[in-house]
């Protein structure tokens, strides 16, 4: 919308206009080419007039123009509101952040950055909202810290209301994409916080065991990876190696914060808890005998 203010006694001169369906075909330097479909007449649009859309175009694309019946001058496009684009990279999803939204870094077919869901892979596609980046500012805060200092141009303008949907890889002309269901938002990742040991021979991480983060270890060099740990009231809070072939990890009593220290064998065997909670050796701290966890 144009605001403008005009004297008394002022005229305007009316203006006839109308609408369009067009294609777009291709860009040449700043200017971009689109072709009438009634007419096949073939015209070019600079730069400035689509800029907050470019990131979306792709060949062959639909949309409706306004255009000026004298002399049949563009004064308008109107893009759809969604666009469906596929992935062409997904990076890792950050680790830690867990204080805001967890996202990552990915690109799609036109070569525009934005970011996505952890659960987002390559050769997905998913719907974006076309509205121009300036009204979806994200702030700098709610990113995790690995893409603030990697990625600083996602956070001057994060064109992200994106409305992440999948649809059939590789169809012609995709169907409207499902919404994705709220609970995979916030389901535990696969796999996540990975160490290897101090020898480099096995590699542990957490991975979901009936529903919960479990320790499970990997030998280096084989698809088997072995369950260590049986958390199913509550995730493994952390873990760490203790030489090559042992774990030491903490985990609290059903959500009562109460965390014990416990360790485990890299096989699942001999495994063995600490004598004294988190909790309690806080309360102890100020007596003159302290007591080593024993593992």
């Amino acid at each position: 919308m144009i605001d403008e203010t005009w004297n008394s006694g002022e005229s305007i001169d009316l203006v006839r206009v109308t609408r369009k369906s067009i294609q777009y075909l291709y860009a040449a330097g700043d200017e971009f080419h689109f072709m009438d479909n009634e007419t096949y007449d073939q015209f070019a649009v600079p730069r400035e007039l689509i800029s907050d859309y470019v990131p979306y175009l792709i060949e062959n694309m639909t949309m409706e123009s306004l255009i000026r019946e004298d002399d049949e001058s563009i004064i308008d496009i109107a893009f759809p509101p969604t666009v469906v684009l596929e992935v062409t990279e997904a990076y890792d999803a950050a680790r830690g952040d867990s204080a805001g939204p967890v996202m990552k870094p990915a690109k799609v077919e036109t070569g525009y950055e934005l970011l996505v869901p952890p659960f987002i892979r390559q050769g997905e596609r998913i719907r974006i909202d076309t509205a121009p980046a300036s009204t979806w500012n994200v702030p700098e805060s709610h990113l995790p810290s690995s893409i603030r200092r990697s990625h600083p141009m996602m956070t001057r303008s994060l064109a992200l209301l994106v409305l992440v949907a999948l649809s059939f890889t590789g169809a012609a002309h995709a169907k409207e994409a499902p919404l994705i269901p709220m609970k995979d938002f916030f389901r535990n990742p696969e796999k996540v916080y990975f160490q290897l040991s101090p020898n480099g021979a096995y590699l542990a991480f957490l991975q979901p065991w009936q529903s919960r983060l479990n320790v499970h270890v990997q030998k280096i060099g084989t698809e088997q990876a072995t369950r260590v740990t049986e958390a199913t009231a509550r995730d493994v809070q952390g873990y760490a190696w203790k030489g090559n072939e042992r774990i030491i990890y903490i985990l609290d009593k059903g959500g009562d914060e109460n965390f014990r220290l416990y360790a485990v064998n890299i096989d699942g065997s001999n495994p063995q808890t600490s004598r004294h909670s988190r909790r309690s050796a806080s309360r102890s701290s100020t007596s003159s005998r302290t007591t080593r966890p024993r593992c």
